[in-house]
């Protein structure tokens, strides 16, 4: 049996549906996506390598992670894309790198 450390409480948004879903913490993403598709109602049910759980940074999930491995914890949101759908992850920008590199260049007016 699994004890409730094992398991997360993710909501899952599909091109279709959405559900909030306690999964197994320690079970690879790519066994779990079979089970995600049918509960989703994805139509790719039969092929789940062409899709991919996205989380709300916009990193992918690999199929050999584990929900545990990525830090994914409750309250989660992930989205379930085409894997040629997935959109890139962001570029953070650092505020006040921005603005030291931004002073050293005015640095020669004083």
């Amino acid at each position: 049996m699994t004890s409730r450390a094992e398991m997360s409480r993710v909501t899952l948004v599909g091109e279709r549906r959405r559900a909030d879903i306690v999964l197994p913490s320690d079970t690879p993403v790519g066994q779990l996506l079979p089970d995600i598709l049918q509960l989703l109602d994805d139509r790719a049910a039969s092929r789940p390598l062409t899709r991919q759980l996205i989380t709300s940074d916009g990193s992918a999930l690999p199929h050999d992670s584990t929900l545990a491995s990525a830090g994914i914890g409750d309250g989660a949101v992930l989205r379930l894309v085409r894997t040629h759908a997935a959109p890139p992850a962001p570029v953070v920008h650092d505020v006040t790198d921005q603005v030291a590199d931004s002073l050293d260049l005015q640095a020669w007016r004083w």
